[in-house]
Order: C-alpha cells, then sequence, then structure tokens
C-alpha cells in the first residue's frame, strides 16, 4: 500500500475505522446487558472482540510497513521510530484490552453479567474508549511528525539542522 499525502500508512486510516466500530458495539453491549437482553449483547461482545483482533492484525501490518521504510541512516533521529514507537505502545495496550474483552465476552457467556451486575462490562468499555481516545492523540502527533516537507516522515540529523541555522 502507498502512504497517503501526510506520510502516514493507509492501514492506520482502516484501524481507526475498526476502533470507532468497536466502540460503538461494546457501547450497545453496555446497554443491552442494562436491559437484561442477553442475546444482542453476547453478540455485540463477539462483534467487537472481531474487530479488535482485525484492529491489532492492522496495526502490526501499519507498524511493519512504517519500520521497512525509515531509512537506516534515520534510525536515531528520524519521526519513524518515535511514531513506531508510540503506535507500538498503543497496541500493546490494545492488546491487553482484547484480553479483558476476551474475559469480559467468556464471563458473558457463563450468565455472569445481567441487568444488576455488569462491572467488568462497563470498565471493558471505558477502556476501549480510553484507548480511542489516546488513538486519536499518536494520529496528531503522526500528523505532526509528517509536516517535514523533503523528507516526509525523517527530519535532519541534529547536526544538519543546526548547521542550517
Amino acid at each position: 500500500m502507498a502512504a497517503n499525502r501526510h506520510g502516514s500508512p493507509p492501514a492506520f486510516l482502516v484501524s481507526s475505522v475498526l476502533l470507532l466500530i468497536g466502540s460503538a458495539s461494546l457501547s450497545q453491549a453496555c446497554g443491552f446487558v442494562r436491559h437484561e437482553r442477553q442475546r444482542p449483547f453476547r453478540r455485540h461482545l463477539l462483534l467487537s472482540l472481531v474487530v479488535g483482533t482485525l484492529f491489532v492484525a492492522t496495526q502490526t501490518y501499519a507498524l511493519t510497513w512504517l519500520i521497512r521504510r525509515q531509512p537506516p541512516e534515520d534510525v536515531q533521529v528520524g519521526t519513524v521510530a518515535f511514531v513506531a514507537v508510540m503506535a507500538a505502545l498503543h497496541a500493546m495496550h490494545f492488546v491487553i484490552a482484547l484480553l479483558f474483552l476476551v474475559f469480559v465476552t467468556v464471563r458473558a457467556f457463563a450468565d455472569r453479567y445481567d441487568h444488576e451486575y455488569y462491572w467488568g462490562v462497563t470498565i471493558c468499555t471505558w477502556f476501549w474508549h480510553i484507548l480511542g481516545i489516546v488513538w486519536l492523540l499518536v494520529l496528531a502527533v503522526i500528523a505532526i511528525a509528517s509536516l517535514t516537507p523533503e523528507r516526509g516522515w525523517a527530519l535532519l540529523p541534529v547536526s544538519e539542522s543546526i548547521r542550517q541555522q
């Protein structure tokens, strides 16, 4: 896949849409369990689980794309490494959220949640929403980092930038 005009992998756009779909699905699951509608509750948990897995797969592809695109001479001073680390840290936190969602889903199929007790579902939903907000911040950093006109992602080495001043 080619880079978009900002220099970020197109897979980041796909993963952002997946994150939004999962967030909406978890919110609906939370609403269904509050109203004791177990079948749609479980269906939305499973949808969120599938979407979350696709998110991690898409992020893995995007990170690989970023790392392979970085010129070797810019590893220490380029923005690609910084953005890749930020995205990787977000992905690692998302894997934890996904494991928590697996736990909640297994408990949902064991009839552990109802209209009186759904604390785990609520916490899982909020964790997903918080990771969505963090992802928006990562995308903002990517947009700012890609504003260097000549070299895209890679910033000038420190010695060159000092000499140019």
